[in-house]
């Protein structure tokens, strides 16, 4: 395991740890845009726990690093030399510089905070959404706590089980189609849905995961207290004015609540590709999803939109 950089006792982070399509990007774009004295990593998502801890594979990381590398040069040119980084932003430079790193570095050999640099030194408040956090176990949670001090505090965003399983269905099927090509036709996506949720595959065990907001919340707040919040999407949506304050109370942070508003009145994220449910369908995601539709709806005091 990496070392402690005793530079990040004197910080404070602010970090969404989930769940998976239920509303990371937009905590994300709602912190890095309204909240006041925080930077949020430019890679959003930096993997680094999560890979560290071999939930995600290290080669994925590596993977997305390079391919997040290939992005930045044909977006700005060339990212070589000293004097050309030095041109940008320093925003662009922590993008750039955290890529390499994660690219070429195992991470066991990095420092989580040596990440942000160079901006690490002009904010007090850093930080990043990955929703693959929200798997950790109680002593990895533990190891995070102690790595980052005692200034860290965890947001997670839940979302209706169903709601969030099936927008993950149609974003792996917005990957896997082939480029130009048209997205898939509704009667291809009810069958493969029916054969994941048929035969339970690994796949579909996978996504499940995402959906246990009981017992990842239960972990969170045995191991950072008052500085573990959650909200359901349905919240961030309809009242982000009471949600940004309930982290502002939590945190100290301020925020700029009209352009919060402007970040939630936006869609975001969506896939291009559209999925209708027949009642045949529909039946068989009721029975599956039952049960976790209603340990979270458990959670929140009004029933999760689908």
């Amino acid at each position: 395991m990496p070392g402690s950089d005793s530079s990040a006792d004197k910080k404070s982070f602010l970090i969404g740890v989930g769940s998976q399509r239920a509303g990371s990007t937009l905590l994300f774009k709602i912190l890095a845009r309204s909240a006041q004295g925080l930077f949020m990593h430019p890679i959003k998502e930096l993997h680094y726990f999560d890979t560290l801890f071999k939930i995600r594979p290290a080669r994925a990381l590596k993977d997305y690093s390079h391919h997040r590398l290939d992005l930045l040069q044909n977006k700005h040119g060339a990212i070589e030399g000293q004097e050309r980084i030095s041109s940008f932003s320093k925003s662009v430079q922590c993008e750039i510089r955290a890529n390499r790193l994660l690219a070429n570095a195992k991470v066991e050999e990095l420092d989580y905070i040596d990440l942000f640099r160079p901006c690490v030194m002009h904010y007090q408040w850093l930080g990043e959404v990955t929703p693959e956090y929200m798997l950790m176990n109680s002593d990895q949670l533990v190891y995070l706590r102690d790595q980052l001090g005692p200034k860290i505090y965890c947001v997670m965003v839940i979302r209706n089980p169903l709601k969030r399983f099936l927008s993950a269905f149609k974003l792996r099927h917005a990957y896997m189609k082939p480029a130009g090509e048209e997205p898939p036709s509704n009667e291809c996506l009810l069958e493969d849905l029916k054969l994941n949720l048929v035969n339970n595959d690994g796949w579909l065990r996978c996504q499940m995961r995402f959906n246990q907001y009981a017992e990842a919340i239960d972990r969170f707040r045995n191991v950072f207290g008052e500085n573990f919040l959650f909200f359901s999407l349905d919240e961030v949506v309809s009242n982000v004015q009471g949600v940004i304050g309930s982290v502002s109370m939590s945190t100290g942070l301020n925020f700029d609540i009209d352009l919060a508003k402007r970040v939630v009145s936006k869609k975001i994220n969506e896939t291009g590709v559209n999925l209708s449910l027949d009642d045949d369908t529909l039946g068989l995601c009721s029975d599956f999803f039952g049960p976790s539709i209603q340990a979270a709806n458990s959670l929140v005091d009004h029933p999760l939109k689908l």
